[in-house]
């Protein structure tokens, strides 16, 4: 076997693997984006713990073939980048892909698949970027709490300055 075959094999057994393990997959267009900024948007993927590649059409459709993400194979047509989040926060990727796209307005996202869902219109993206997961829910609510008892030691501080001043 030749050694371009046994590497091919060796990347479609490894994204399978990643696909087993996803939680939701998103594709995206990237005509006309330079590699830079392609590289900034990786190194935001994997601060948040999503895996991006940019791959042959080919191999990502034959990677698909046969798994929960094979919707997706119709996707794989031009410059496409693919993005596997293993967390259960969906709406990770989309954010980041929108935040992204507000400086490469060229970068669009083709479709993406969230379980065995598919998502693929532009309005569908948009609601699913403003969902607040269970996680997401919780931080703020912590955030708040946290805003509420500084705010509440602030006036007790304030009513003690007063009470002495008064003395």
């Amino acid at each position: 076997m030749s050694k371009n075959f046994e590497k091919k094999t060796k990347y479609l057994k490894d994204l399978r693997k990643i696909l087993k393990e996803s939680s939701s997959v998103f594709v995206a267009n990237y005509q006309g984006v330079d590699s830079n900024q392609i590289n900034s948007l990786r190194i935001l993927c994997k601060k948040e713990k999503i895996f991006l590649q940019v791959r042959k059409n080919t191999l990502l459709k034959i990677s698909v073939r046969n798994t929960q993400y094979s919707a997706l194979e119709k996707s794989f047509v031009g410059p496409t980048i693919i993005a596997f989040s293993k967390n259960f926060v969906p709406t990770l990727v989309i954010k980041i892909f929108k935040e992204f796209m507000k400086d490469n307005p060229s970068f669009s996202i083709h479709s993406g698949m969230v379980g065995k869902d598919m998502v693929v219109k532009e309005e569908i993206m948009n609601k699913l970027a403003l969902v607040h997961f269970h996680e997401e829910a919780i931080l703020n609510f912590l955030l708040v709490i946290k805003e509420i008892s500084i705010l509440k030691f602030l006036r007790l501080l304030r009513a003690i300055s007063k009470i002495e001043q008064s003395k």
